[in-house]
């Protein structure tokens, strides 16, 4: 494995090269903010690598906070490296913020990531691939299918009012009688409503779908919808309405 000095010289050494290749581009306008952000980068890289050899590696980071940790590595680490690699309060400290990067990244937040993702489907057709795989049998690791290409008019085929007729049909069927404001109630386009704000289900790609290609947005909803807010209501009758809305 290569020694910390000599990764910051070469990192040192890419920054000084893009430092000059972004000060020749006459039609980058940015070019000489840029240029000395990436050659003081340069610099900076060069002056640790010389103090690592020179003071020991404790000398290139902050002594007041040891969670500014320097990172030289371009590979993802996981947690089991990272407590391989740092100590037990560096350790703690980047697996917390690679539990909070993730989160932001799954959540597809917008004002720190932009999600990107891959799907691979398997075709007999070498013609339709951008990329060719093949399965062994004797390998250590195994690999899931974890998502399916699906038609919404398969699996989310019900309009809100197909769902708030289905869901008054089965509390009647289990006989279940509802409440709101201390009266008798029945379960309506308002009170459906409110469970998708509270829940926000129309979020959840999984209970909702967005049919974008309309001027004005239209939703349908899956059947694991109707059957979530069914055992919602069947815990408590008397109250979740108002519940809800409150």
């Amino acid at each position: 494995m290569d020694k910390l000095d000599e990764k910051l010289v070469e990192k040192s050494k890419e920054a000084f090269c893009l430092a000059i290749e972004l000060y020749n581009k006459p039609t980058i306008k940015y070019r000489v903010e840029g240029f000395s952000h990436f050659i003081c980068n340069a610099w900076e890289l060069m002056l640790k690598a010389h103090m690592l050899n020179v003071l020991g590696e404790s000398s290139i980071y902050y002594k007041d906070n040891h969670q500014r940790t320097l990172s030289v590595s371009m590979k993802m680490l996981n947690e089991a490296e990272i407590i391989a690699k740092y100590p037990e309060p560096i350790a703690s400290h980047f697996i917390e913020l690679k539990t909070s990067v993730d989160h932001l990244s799954i959540n597809n937040n917008a004002k720190f990531a932009i999600r990107i993702d891959h799907h691979y489907y398997i075709t007999k057709n070498k013609d339709k691939a951008t990329n060719i795989v093949h399965f062994d049998k004797n390998a250590t690791s195994g690999v899931t299918i974890i998502k399916e290409l699906q038609d919404p008019n398969n699996t989310h085929n019900y309009t809100a009012k197909s769902c708030i007729n289905i869901i008054k049909e089965r509390l009647q069927r289990e006989h279940i009688e509802l409440t709101y404001n201390d009266k008798p109630a029945k379960f309506t386009s308002f009170h459906f409503v409110n469970f998708c704000k509270y829940y926000s289900f129309k979020e959840n790609e999984k209970l909702c779908y967005i049919h974008r290609q309309f001027t004005t947005p239209q939703y349908s909803y899956s059947q694991q919808m109707i059957d979530f807010i069914v055992d919602e209501i069947m815990k408590d009758p008397m109250h979740i309405l108002d519940n809800i809305k409150k």
